[in-house]
């Protein structure tokens, strides 16, 4: 079994048989892991790292781990990270229209589709971060211009949506992007998919992991050009 994701240790466990709690405490205190109190079972002293809740179902395994008698558990850990600021992530006041989103590929090669046809993919005027979110929950009004909508689908309609979207209190999760497909009837005015893999993992901050309804994709060398979206 192999991971496309970098594991964690979870549990260390000692063999009885080769190790006293006191030996496994000290190789514990010299490689700067945690000493919990021990869980003792019939052949392992076990050291928790970190509780099983952290880490994604179904990934967890058991591998030999440094010196003889000493095994480890590891697993994916769940990417769920709270904003570094501590703040609430707020969309912009005014938003880029750029089309539908059809899909967003995970780093671990998982995809996430939209259930409804209202979610779209945004940007902010900058053209340097991503938003998804539902358009039928705005209430919004077109601005008369916007030089990036211009340059990216060719067309001097307005795709400038000044947002008022029911944002979430927290986008407390997070993950890697790796590609985002979407919908737009750029250059030609024929509703075409496309679709961008990133080079430079962007990272998405979102309301929840399993179904998201509002997401910030921001990081790496993210860009809004002409060409389409880059980085």
């Amino acid at each position: 079994m192999t991971f496309s994701r970098p594991t964690a240790v979870q549990t260390i466990l000692f063999d009885r048989q080769t190790w006293t709690v006191s030996a496994a405490k000290g190789w514990l205190r010299r490689h700067d892991r945690k000493i919990p109190k021990v869980d003792t079972t019939k052949d392992y002293l076990r050291f928790r790292q970190a509780p099983p809740s952290k880490f994604e179902p179904g990934t967890f395994r058991t591998i030999p781990f440094g010196r003889k008698g000493i095994k480890a558990i590891i697993a994916v850990p769940k990417e769920r990270l709270k904003n570094p600021s501590g703040r609430v992530v707020r969309l912009p006041r005014v938003v880029v229209d750029l089309g539908r989103c059809v899909e967003i590929e995970w780093e671990d090669g998982s995809l996430w589709s939209p259930r409804k046809p209202s979610i779209h993919l945004c940007c902010s005027e900058s053209g340097r971060t991503l938003w998804v979110f539902s358009v039928s929950r705005e209430r919004t009004h077109l601005k008369p211009k916007s030089s990036l909508y211009r340059r990216f689908t060719g067309f001097y309609e307005s795709g400038v949506r000044t947002a008022s979207v029911r944002e979430p209190s927290k986008l407390t999760y997070s993950r890697y992007v790796k590609a985002v497909v979407y919908e737009s009837d750029k250059k030609t005015g024929k509703k075409t998919h496309y679709i961008h893999t990133f080079r430079s993992r962007p990272r998405a901050y979102c309301d929840r992991l399993s179904d998201p309804s509002f997401i910030k994709i921001s990081g790496g060398k993210i860009r809004v050009q002409s060409v389409g979206i880059t980085g």
